[in-house]
């Protein structure tokens, strides 16, 4: 699934983490692996070797369930920001994480997000130089106290697409320097909305739909001649779009 989302030109890529009984990171998106493998209990009651004994089974081709250094893997080497959900209420695993981070030379491709406020304090104090976003409700009725936790925690923004208004995400946080990012935009047709909104900080569970987006328009040089109508003039751009094709 992250080689997908980055062969279609995904920008971030999304999993959630947790601790296993070994101090491993496993990556599942439910805290039991019940729904989504061949095996069932809960992830954190595994050691990693037992979990991978069990295979996705929900989607084909089968796969091991797999662990944080399996996804850095995929994202090494590419421009990607993998963003890790931190499901686990254990704040030992903030610990590992920033180990395994160090030893792969992953540090400048991540960002943390989680619920878990114990968590994001925790991250603070340990990886201060690495963003985060605090998952709670945030809401345009409640500015003021999101301002508050977000310099409490060291945290952006990160909340259900409808609580916070366009107009709020532009005078309230960019023009605080503060991106805003909102999540689930399903149906893919609310994100066609956002974006002419101006919302930039889009999350969505389909990898594929933004890949014929350009991505980037750069203009050719070229010479004018002195006093040539521009409204008559014909300018060759280049576009780069999401799936890397220009």
């Amino acid at each position: 699934g992250t080689e997908k989302a980055i062969m279609t030109g995904a920008t971030h890529v999304e999993v959630d983490a947790y601790l296993t009984k070994d101090n491993q990171i496993a990556i599942m998106h439910d805290g039991n692996i019940d729904r989504t493998s061949n095996g069932s209990g809960n992830v954190e009651s595994y050691t990693l070797a037992e979990l991978q004994q069990f295979q996705l089974d929900k989607f084909s081709p089968r796969e091991k369930i797999p662990c944080l250094e399996d996804i850095i893997e995929v994202c090494k080497g590419t421009n990607v920001v993998l963003v890790i959900e931190v499901k686990s209420n254990k704040i030992k695993i903030v610990e590992v994480i920033a180990q395994k981070l160090k030893e792969l030379d992953f540090m400048d491709q991540v960002v943390f997000i989680s619920f878990n406020t114990g968590i994001l304090g925790e991250l603070k104090a340990t990886l201060p130089e690495i963003p985060t976003a605090n998952l709670n409700e945030a809401r345009t009725s409640n500015m003021a106290a999101i301002l508050y936790w977000m310099g409490t925690f060291n945290t952006g923004v990160d909340t259900h697409y409808t609580h916070i208004s366009a107009a709020d995400d532009k005078y309230v946080l960019k023009d605080r320097g503060i991106m805003g990012w909102y999540w689930t935009y399903d149906p893919i047709s609310t994100a066609n909305s956002a974006i002419k909104n101006g919302i930039t900080g889009i999350t969505n569970n389909h990898c594929n739909y933004f890949y014929e987006f350009a991505k980037k328009i750069e203009g050719v040089s070229f010479t004018l001649a002195a006093g040539a109508d521009l409204q008559k003039q014909d300018f060759e751009v280049t576009v780069t779009y999401y799936d890397g094709f220009q």
